[in-house]
Parts: structure tokens; sequence; C-alpha cells
């Protein structure tokens, strides 16, 4: 279960840095940790973005390499099996979509009425 809670962690603070900075995909994934210094995020370009308090305290759950590879979001810490039975589960809790329709409209020089039907 460890493992699936710090892959959840990693998946929203990737979404979270990449809103908040501007950054592209390519970007946040070779973000390096030598690249954050306290709520700033220095992009490769120089470009000095800060981040939320909430996002550093997400970085700071992650795991962090001290030999090795400087990425934070280098790999995947789930194996294909668990990462298919979690695809699984997120096809399954996806809702069906709403659909209004407008099924009659009367208008006046006075006011409109419009009577809505939700399926």
């Amino acid at each position: 279960m460890r493992t699936a809670y710090i892959e959840v962690l990693r998946n929203l603070t990737f979404k979270a840095i990449k809103l908040e900075t501007r950054m592209s995909d390519a970007q946040v994934a070779r973000l390096r940790w030598s690249q954050i210094n306290g709520n700033v995020i220095k992009t490769s370009r120089q470009r000095k973005c800060e981040v939320s308090r909430e996002v550093i305290n997400a970085l700071a759950l992650l795991p962090h390499r001290a030999e090795g590879v400087d990425f934070v979001f280098f790999g995947n810490t789930l194996s294909a099996g668990d990462l298919e039975r979690l695809g699984e589960l997120e096809n399954g809790l996806e809702k069906p979509k709403k659909r209004f329709f407008i099924v009659k409209t009367k208008e006046s020089h006075k006011h409109i009425d419009k009577s809505i039907m939700v399926c």
C-alpha cells in the first residue's frame, strides 16, 4: 500500500507543479532536486517560479535519492501488474455524462420561461 500512496502523491505533485509553474510535461519530468530552492523552482531556461506551500510539503514527502539520479520524477515505484490493476479501478470509476435538453421555450416581451429536463 505504501508504494501506491507514493505513486498517487507523485502524480498529484507532478500535475500541481505543471499548473503552478506553466512548465511542459517534459520539463517537469526532467525536474532535478537541485533546481528546487525553498519555494522557488528554477526552470531550465533560468526562469524562477514560486510554488505554493502545499507543493513544497508534497515534494518533501517524495523519496529523495542521495546517490545517483538527481531527478524528482524518475522511474515507476509500482510493478506492471499493480499499474494494470489501478488502471482497471480508475476506468470503473467513470461516471456517465449528464445531458441537458431544452424542452420548450416561451418568449414574451416581459420574460423568458425555459423548462429544462436533465437525463
